[in-house]
């Protein structure tokens, strides 16, 4: 079984619970497997981090195996995570950080409703250059017609197939 990490390599299950186990003394908050139903192979991990229950926010963040991505299968998880989320903690909003060279999560966010908060100039060095980082937004109050709008968007992909 191989794992995924935000170190954007896979792992071996031993690697993966160092990591997690460290990563959750420090900041995250909860972290899921992205799992495919029909093959029990795990593709990708999703977590948030960086709760503040007084003010209603936290970060989620996605990894998906680079064989799995711009297939519909982000979109999906993240929907799941980020409503499970919702549903579960008193969260005014929730946080995606997408740097600009991800030109796929950027336009879906952006394009689906998501609200650009900030923008972290030259943030991030991704071959050999400096990136900026966008800070988006999903409200509460405006999650339900941001799921509907990827949801839709993502049917025209493929069924939906993740856990």
């Amino acid at each position: 079984m191989n794992l995924c990490t935000n170190k954007k390599k896979v792992l071996s299950f031993d690697e993966f619970l160092i990591e997690y186990r460290g990563e959750f003394t420090r900041s995250r908050h909860l972290q899921m497997m992205i799992e495919l139903k029909n093959e029990n192979k795990i593709i990708g991990t999703e977590f948030s981090y960086g709760l503040n229950s007084y003010d209603g926010y936290a970060f989620v963040t996605i990894f998906l195996e680079e064989s799995y991505r711009k297939k519909g299968y982000a979109p999906e998880a993240t929907i799941s995570f980020i409503e499970f989320l919702f549903k579960n903690f008193s969260l005014h909003k929730i946080y995606m950080d997408v740097y600009e060279f991800n030109k796929l999560s950027f336009h879906t966010l952006e394009k689906r409703g998501a609200v650009i908060e900030g923008v972290l100039k030259e943030h991030h060095i991704y071959n050999g250059q400096r990136h900026n980082l966008y800070r988006f937004a999903i409200y509460r109050k405006d999650s339900e017609q941001i799921y509907q709008s990827i949801i839709s968007a993502c049917q025209k992909l493929k069924p939906p197939c993740v856990d």
